[in-house]
């Protein structure tokens, strides 16, 4: 979905990061296409409370990669190493 605020157009993105069924999880990507939402599937490894403590998570995204460069800042925030 698109929004048009004045001159700034925002571009909604769903990022899935549960470790989910695959079919489960492309079928919710086809139907926010569908709306007009850009999707992103990036399960996080070692989300124990180690690893999220330490920064020590690893995140596998796959998806549109427009989406993916609109928000590669936020993962900095809760990753040690990006797929």
């Amino acid at each position: 979905m698109t929004e048009k605020t004045g001159k700034t157009q925002i571009t909604f993105i769903w990022v899935d990061t549960s470790t989910t069924d695959y079919h489960n999880t492309l079928r919710i990507a086809e139907e926010a296409k569908e709306k007009g939402v850009l999707s992103l599937e990036s399960p996080v490894s070692n989300l124990s409370h180690l690893g999220a403590d330490f920064g020590n998570t690893s995140i596998y995204v796959g998806g549109d990669k427009k989406a993916y460069d609109r928000v590669k800042e936020e993962y900095s925030q809760f990753r040690n190493e990006i797929f």
